[in-house]
C-alpha cells in the first residue's frame, strides 16, 4: 500500500503556494517538501517596453572540448585545429523571488552600465542618442539665431 503524506502547513489547498513534492528520507520515511515559487527575470522599467532584462557571462564549461580549425598564416597550406572547452551561457541578472533579492550580491542584480538591472540595453541607447540630438538641436538653434542677429546689423 502507498505511503500517505499530509501538509506541514495550515493551507490544505492545492494553490500556487502550497506546491509540494514527495521526498523520501535517508530513515526510509516519505515526507513533504515544499516547493517556492519560481522567480521571474526582471524585464525593462521604461515605459512601452516590456523586454527581459539580458545580461549575459560565458563559462567555461570543462565537460566538453569542441574541434575549432585556426586559421594559419596566409603562407601556409593547411588550417591549423585546437580543442576549445565548450562555452555555456549563464544569466548575471537571477531571476529570483522579490524576498530572495535582498540575500544576492549586488553583481548579480546588475549589469555594469548606465541603468544597468533597471533598463534593456536597446532603450539606454535610445536615451543617449535622444539627448545627443536635443543637444545637437540647441547648438542648431543658438547658431541660426546669432546669424540672424547679425544679418540685419549689415
Amino acid at each position: 500500500m502507498v505511503q500517505r503524506v499530509t501538509y506541514r502547513r495550515r493551507k490544505s489547498f492545492h494553490t500556487k503556494s502550497n506546491i509540494v513534492r514527495k521526498v523520501r528520507t535517508p530513515g526510509g520515511k516519505l515526507v513533504v517538501q515544499y516547493v517556492g515559487k519560481r522567480g521571474k527575470r526582471p524585464t525593462c522599467g521604461e515605459y512601452g517596453c516590456d523586454r527581459p532584462l539580458s545580461g549575459v557571462r560565458l563559462l567555461a564549461c570543462s565537460t566538453r572540448s569542441v574541434l575549432v580549425p585556426l586559421l594559419a598564416s596566409p603562407g601556409a597550406g593547411m588550417a591549423s585545429f585546437t580543442y576549445l572547452s565548450h562555452y555555456t551561457s549563464e544569466l548575471v541578472i537571477k531571476a529570483v523571488r522579490p524576498k530572495e533579492l535582498s540575500r544576492l550580491s549586488k553583481r548579480q542584480k546588475t549589469v555594469t552600465r548606465p541603468y544597468g538591472g533597471a533598463k534593456c540595453g536597446k532603450c539606454v541607447r535610445t536615451r543617449i542618442v535622444r539627448a545627443f540630438l536635443i543637444e545637437e538641436q540647441k547648438i542648431v538653434k543658438k547658431v541660426l539665431k546669432a546669424q540672424a542677429n547679425a544679418k540685419p546689423e549689415k
